[in-house]
């Protein structure tokens, strides 16, 4: 799953040359934040995660985050998970007919049931998913909608000091 959520700080028209000048420095300082505002969403999504058969050790216990730098100018902060099926749990899937020993092991976990019993219950489960789909779960949407006003606050916060420092070397 490749998805793409961006965070734009407005009104840094007037510092652009300090801040252009002091590209290095400004993307040094702004290591921490980015930091900061991935392992926040990292968080949020992992919250956000249905707790499957696997628990804290499935899909929810999978994510990691890391920031990278694109040159002098930008900065990344990445959420993943390397389990193929986050892509089908965040976004949903078409009716398809799924392998029957994960729903089993899903069965027993969930509901308690085990042996002829938890199969006979998962193929009905995939019988369901072969007629209807799954849904998503959003968990990467939704973590991003419902905290990105905070992610943008985290960077304006380090920003503003640093333009502060900034202006008191002009």
């Amino acid at each position: 799953m490749n998805q793409v959520a961006e965070i734009s700080i407005d009104g840094l028209e007037a510092w652009a040359d300090v801040l252009a000048a002091a590209k290095d420095e400004t993307l040094e300082r702004m290591l921490p934040p980015a930091h900061e505002a991935t392992f926040l969403m990292e968080r949020e999504v992992t919250e956000n995660t249905p707790v499957g058969a696997g628990g804290a050790a499935g899909l929810r216990g999978s994510y990691h985050s890391r920031v990278i730098t694109r040159g002098v100018s930008a900065i990344e902060g990445r959420t993943a998970s390397a389990l193929a099926y986050a892509t089908p749990v965040e976004l949903g899937t078409k009716p398809h007919f799924p392998p029957i020993q994960p729903l089993e092991d899903w069965v027993t976990a969930k509901l308690g049931i085990s042996g002829d019993e938890a199969r006979s219950v998962a193929f009905a489960v995939a019988k369901k998913i072969a007629r209807e789909g799954t849904k998503g779960a959003f968990m990467f949407k939704r973590a991003f909608e419902e905290n990105q006003d905070q992610a943008r606050a985290i960077f304006e916060r380090h920003l503003a000091a640093f333009i502060d420092e900034l202006g008191g070397r002009a």
